[in-house]
């Protein structure tokens, strides 16, 4: 089934993410590459599941980032994928943080460009008042796909075990170019807020990590607070809470250094879905799989006796 209203108050173009502290390269260019260390992340949410008609979103997320010493920051990619109703959208980018040391902490400046694929799959729609609708026939179904430039742009800092970052997404707000030769707005510009804490308990075994995000789209903010604990630097769990609503638990498993899966990570969430919509949905789903890894090679000193060298 289709409605124009799908498409006129732009149905959640970057739709929530549970896990997005294990992501914020997806959002954030500062992000890579800015503490050293290479990472790969996959990310796949489903929104809404037993929505009606399976329309609910259906997202991945897919991140790779590279440190470059030469250039004193780090450079990555990013890939988005999202399918909702009859739209479907995907973006690429290209992320450049660049570092700069100030004193106990780190400075990070970065940059994304890139494009968005953007169409509609419109066969047979149905109509709840019955006629057809002339925005979509004339506008959407007349063309099957947008192309448009994408430009980021974002700030990372971090001392000790504090953190904060803001970012900003669809920066240059592209229009979508009809082929009647009007213009039409789409893409809202993002602004994303977020701070951290890596909190060490008297226990040695147990760390806590509390966070926050703001996501501000025009007129629209959704705020999430997290909080996660994280036992002998290997078994996670936690919960989270947005302003839609929505109470998260998450678990997982990260393996810290020294362990035998170094740098792997995976980590699931659920979403309890408490308002209205709740009751035509089961909930949402996420999944993450990560890898770190550092480029640094340690050199040993090492002696060596040899009768070639007497």
């Amino acid at each position: 089934m289709c409605y124009v209203l799908c498409v006129q108050v732009h149905a959640q173009q970057v739709p929530r993410s549970t896990l997005h502290m294990q992501h914020q390269s997806s959002y954030n260019p500062a992000e890579v590459g800015i503490l050293g260390e290479g990472d790969v992340t996959l990310v796949v949410r489903e929104q809404y599941m037993s929505f009606p008609g399976s329309t609910g979103p259906s997202v991945v997320w897919f991140n790779a980032s590279l440190p470059l010493e030469k250039l004193k920051g780090g450079v990555g990619l990013s890939l988005f994928n999202q399918t909702q109703g009859f739209e479907k959208r995907f973006d690429f980018k290209a992320n450049y943080s660049y570092r700069i040391q100030l004193q106990e902490g780190v400075l990070g400046l970065g940059l994304s460009a890139g494009g968005s694929s953007l169409g509609w799959e419109i066969k047979n729609p149905v109509y709840p008042d019955g006629p057809t609708d002339s925005y979509i026939d004339s506008k959407i179904a007349g063309k099957e796909n947008f192309l448009n430039l994408l430009l980021g742009f974002g700030v990372y800092y971090k001392i000790k075990n504090l953190y904060t970052t803001f970012a900003i997404t669809e920066m240059n707000q592209p229009q979508l170019k009809y082929d009647d030769g009007t213009n039409g707005s789409y893409f809202k510009r993002h602004y994303w807020l977020s701070a951290g804490y890596d909190y060490r308990t008297m226990n040695p075994m147990i760390t806590l990590h509390p966070s926050f995000l703001i996501k501000n789209i025009t007129a629209t903010t959704q705020v999430s607070f997290d909080g996660v604990a994280q036992y002998n630097s290997m078994f996670l769990g936690g919960i989270s809470y947005t302003s839609s609503n929505d109470v998260s638990l998450l678990f997982g498993v990260k393996f810290g250094e020294g362990r035998k899966f170094e740098g792997m990570r995976a980590i699931f969430s659920y979403d309890l879905v408490t308002s209205k919509i709740g009751a035509q949905s089961s909930g949402n789903l996420e999944f993450m799989i990560g890898y770190s890894y550092s480029l640094q090679i340690e050199k040993v000193n090492k002696s060596y006796k040899s009768i070639r060298f007497l």
